[in-house]
């Protein structure tokens, strides 16, 4: 995560596997960067508009995964 980002969520898991969902810093927002960012693993996984859709999103590996196994 870089520092012009904030985590929003920290220290959770996805079936033992870490995410963070970070808000990106109001200069990035300006500049035109979507305000919120998911991280798996520490590995970039997608930008979202709002927290609603990265909530979404989360809940969608998760089930990804649980259909996967």
């Amino acid at each position: 995560m870089k520092s012009y980002e904030y985590p929003y969520t920290n220290g959770k898991t996805l079936k033992g596997t870490p995410y963070v969902i970070a808000c990106r810093s109001k200069v990035m927002r300006e500049a035109g960067a979507a305000p919120y960012v998911i991280y798996v693993d520490d590995c970039f996984y997608c930008t979202c508009e709002t927290l609603s859709e990265a909530e979404y999103d989360v809940r969608c590996i998760e089930e990804e995964e649980l259909n996967n196994k």
